[in-house]
Order: structure tokens, then sequence, then C-alpha cells
């Protein structure tokens, strides 16, 4: 019943993801949402549910996305499983580390996504995607802290 309600959880995540979080922008950058449902999911489900959530939440931002179709259900579904065992081997009982964590995720995240930008021709130049990627690291984690503290 907790995994059904968690999914759930993660489909309204979504929907808040690509309608109402513009309003909590701050420079153009948003929380990650679904990312945080991933390691959150990550911290508290076996590894066959978390990838289920990770691969959801990469097919929601594939829908909604804008470039590259099925890299960011790929890259989900990478984070949410490499999220799960680095949790599995670190003692993850504090918030501190837990946001960092989430931190962590987000900018392997940006990464990732950077490079399947670059490969399909479509770059960001370097400086501005450290600049969005380290401003939706803090963001995204503040946030998380906020959901999961």
């Amino acid at each position: 019943m907790k995994k059904l309600i968690f999914f759930v959880l993660v489909i309204i995540a979504g929907m808040l993801q690509v309608s109402l979080l513009s309003v909590v922008s701050l420079w153009g950058v948003r929380p990650d949402l679904l990312l945080i449902m991933v390691v959150i999911a990550s911290l508290l489900f076996d590894f066959k549910f978390v990838l289920t959530v990770g691969v959801a939440a990469g097919i929601w931002k594939d829908i909604f996305g804008v470039w590259a179709y099925g890299m960011h259900t790929l890259i989900m579904a990478i984070l949410a499983l490499s999220v799960a065992v680095f949790v599995k081997k670190i003692s993850g009982d504090t918030l501190a580390v837990r946001m960092v964590v989430m931190a962590v995720a987000v900018l392997c995240q940006g990464v990732m996504v950077q490079i399947s930008y670059a490969s399909s021709g479509n770059a960001v130049p370097a400086g501005i995607a450290l600049r969005i990627a380290g401003a939706e690291a803090i963001y995204t984690a503040l946030f998380f802290a906020l959901l999961f503290g």
C-alpha cells in the first residue's frame, strides 16, 4: 500500500513539476521534484521499486521535455539505482548527508543531460550549464530538506 501511495505522489510531483513550479522559480531554476521523489524512493524502498520510480519519472520528463526523447528515462533509471546502491553503503541517517546526496544526484543528472544534449548537437555553453547545475543542486537540496526533513 505504501508503494502505491508513493507512486501516486510521484505522479502528483510530475504534474506539479510541469505546472506550478514556475511560481517558485529562482533565477529561472526550479527544484526537480521528480528527482527528489527518486532519491526519497532510494532511501525508503527496495531496488525493484526504486527502478520503477526512476523509469516512471524519466518517462514523465521525456513526455514533457523538449530534447532527447528517451534519455531522461535512461538517466533517471541510472540515478535511481546509483543513489540506492550508494545510500545502502553509507550512513545516510542525517538530513545533512541526505541533502548532499540529493545535491550530488542533481549535479550528476545535469552532467548526463548536458552530455546527451551535446551528443545530439544542442550543446549549452559550459559556464552556463555549470551555473544552472550548481543553482539547481542547491535549490533542489533545500527543497528536499523542506519535504523530507
